[in-house]
């Protein structure tokens, strides 16, 4: 099966992508551009640019994550301002996939996954945080503050650490916030992309 999605930029230009989904599994993680608008810019501008400093290879384009969570329509579960909710893949026009966990879960395990953080909080605070633990990591493990409110890369390293993989330096596992540099040096090449001009 094959989704065509349409693209438009600022100028309203308008590209068109094929993207084949029979390679996408459920649990695939999707990362999207990041937002320069204000008043997203606030963060989405100066924190890539802190991390960058640490992970010099990174490209900074990414900035939300997702997982899939279902494949026909295709749908994400994204942690956003309005709080934790289900969006189709064609909400988001320019994406990249990756294939992270070892075996796609069943979609009875991620529905259960799924209802249990419906509606939570979005956590504001959590991305300063954590790009304040990576410059302080070397002198002083600051610990994650943990709640019911969830930001996108931790909705995510939850959901691979309950199917299987957590991220590098798992929320979980070490009590840090995760990073999606950190995912994105190890996830290696994406399965799937939808770019503008790609």
């Amino acid at each position: 099966m094959v989704a065509e999605l349409t693209l438009s930029s600022a100028l309203c230009l308008e590209t068109t992508h094929v993207i084949d989904t029979s390679v996408i599994d459920l649990g695939d993680i999707v990362t999207c551009k990041r937002g320069t608008k204000f008043p997203e810019c606030l963060y989405t501008i100066p924190l890539p640019l802190a991390l960058k400093h640490y992970y010099p290879e990174w490209d900074m384009w990414d900035w939300h994550t997702m997982p899939i969570i279902n494949l026909n329509p295709l749908q994400v579960l994204s942690a956003e301002p309005g709080g934790v909710r289900i969006r189709n893949l064609s909400d988001y026009p320019e994406y990249r996939i990756y294939r992270w966990l070892p075996n796609p879960p069943e979609g009875t395990d991620v529905a259960v996954f799924v209802s249990q953080r419906l509606g939570c909080g979005y956590d504001f605070t959590a991305y300063p945080l954590a790009a304040l633990q990576r410059v302080v990591i070397n002198w002083w493990h600051m610990p994650r503050i943990l709640n019911s409110r969830y930001y996108c890369w931790e909705l995510t390293d939850e959901f691979c650490t309950c199917f299987g993989r957590p991220w590098p330096g798992s929320a979980e596992v070490h009590h840090l916030y995760p990073l999606l540099p950190e995912f994105r040096r190890q996830a290696g090449r994406p399965i799937a992309v939808a770019e503008k001009g790609g």
